[in-house]
């Protein structure tokens, strides 16, 4: 298997945006992490030479997930600080019946677990929204947060946030494994007319999945490129034939279903008993157990004052670093004759930019991380 398809297959999200951009992996940590993930598929993993380029000999796929190589430490000490109470604050909502008995998206069920507020749930759900969507940015408009022309820093702002669906998730596969929970994904997809949402057969997902690769190779784009230059051409070409494409994929019988589009929701139901809950996390949570145990009505109250600010510092030092990122010295193509057209390593300007000119105004006047933090604070949980 190729690390390109290796990737696309089981790479996490920041693994796919790191070789979307790069086109092999620069970060050694994060193909360690692909590949711990292939251990837990396949019997065995080699990385071999085959031609010029280095792929993954696989063993025969497991018929069960194996646990997946952990060597942290269980003391509660996480390298992202807001994720290490997520298990107890999943399992408080489960425990309490407060969350769906129906499968739904990782960002309704953050919005069940008391993840991310209503308001912000809304936000994210206004990308399939354009009048929804203008609904938020009139009211960002109406108190300052945005201006005209900044518009773009909105659909940032969502992709950070979006990051917490990903650690849930691996929260989420962590606790299956223990057998916590049961959590298992089930596709879905929107058909136009009477029948509206449908349950999608795994063979109909492969198709559609296949059909994603072969445009993305075709018109060279990848999800990070996609998520980051909406309004590019090579965008919006995509975009065009994927949707015309969608519409022709034929279910496990043959049948066209004429897709409008499809997503993913996720089953998730609590099924160990109390000690057993207890024993987990006190694993994974050794440092607040025991105020747990004692109040739990108290500790969730607690906790989430934490998790908010914690996951709000999060999100503003991840903008923070892309605004470092963005200012940095870079490859520019000049065409200036004592130079002669070669390539020239300087720092950027905002006279490069003859598009989205507010919006990258903002990285020049340092005010990037900044907007985020503002939007951050305007979407979080208000405490009285």
């Amino acid at each position: 298997m190729t690390k390109k398809e290796a990737v696309e297959l089981h790479g996490s999200i920041d693994c796919k945006n790191h070789f979307t951009k790069y086109k092999k992996f620069t970060n050694k940590d994060i193909e360690q992490s692909l590949i711990k993930t292939l251990n837990q598929v396949y019997e065995s993993v080699e990385i071999i030479k085959q031609g010029r380029a280095y792929v993954y000999q696989l063993g025969a796929k497991r018929k069960e997930l194996a646990t997946r190589e952990d060597k942290r430490i269980t003391n509660g000490a996480w390298s992202i600080a807001y994720t290490r109470n997520l298990d107890i604050m999943v399992v408080s909502a489960l425990e309490q019946n407060e969350v769906a008995d129906s499968a739904q998206t990782l960002s309704k069920w953050s919005l069940d677990f008391g993840l991310i507020e209503p308001k912000l749930y809304d936000l994210i759900n206004s990308r399939y929204s354009e009048s929804l969507k203008e609904q938020h940015l009139t009211e960002l408009r109406r108190v300052n947060i945005i201006g005209l022309g900044q518009e773009r820093i909105v659909n940032d702002f969502i992709k950070y946030t979006q990051y917490l669906h990903s650690h849930l998730a691996n929260t989420l596969e962590r606790m299956k494994k223990a057998g916590i929970i049961e959590y298992y994904p089930v596709p879905m997809g929107f058909i136009g007319g009477e029948e509206g949402t449908v349950r999608l057969h795994e063979s109909t997902v492969k198709k559609i999945l296949s059909l994603q690769r072969k445009l993305m190779d075709k018109h060279d784009v990848g999800e990070w490129y996609l998520n980051t230059y909406l309004n590019a051409q090579k965008t919006k070409n995509y975009l065009a034939e994927w949707k015309e494409e969608l519409l022709q994929i034929t279910d496990e019988n043959g049948q066209i279903l004429g897709l409008s589009y499809w997503y993913k929701t996720y089953a998730i139901m609590l099924k160990a008993r109390k000690n057993k809950i207890i024993t987990y996390l006190e694993k994974y949570n050794q440092d607040v157990i025991q105020f747990y145990r004692d109040n739990e009505e108290s500790f969730i109250s607690t906790n989430l004052k934490a998790f908010v600010e914690e996951r709000g510092r999060y999100v503003e030092e991840i903008a923070k670093k892309s605004e470092i990122r963005f200012l940095q010295p870079r490859t520019m193509r000049t065409t200036l004759e004592d130079l002669g057209g070669k390539d020239l390593i300087r720092l950027p300007k905002v006279d490069d930019y003859t598009y989205n000119v507010e919006y990258y105004e903002l990285y020049f006047k340092n005010l990037y991380s900044l907007k985020i933090s503002e939007l951050q604070k305007y979407y979080e949980h208000k405490f009285n």
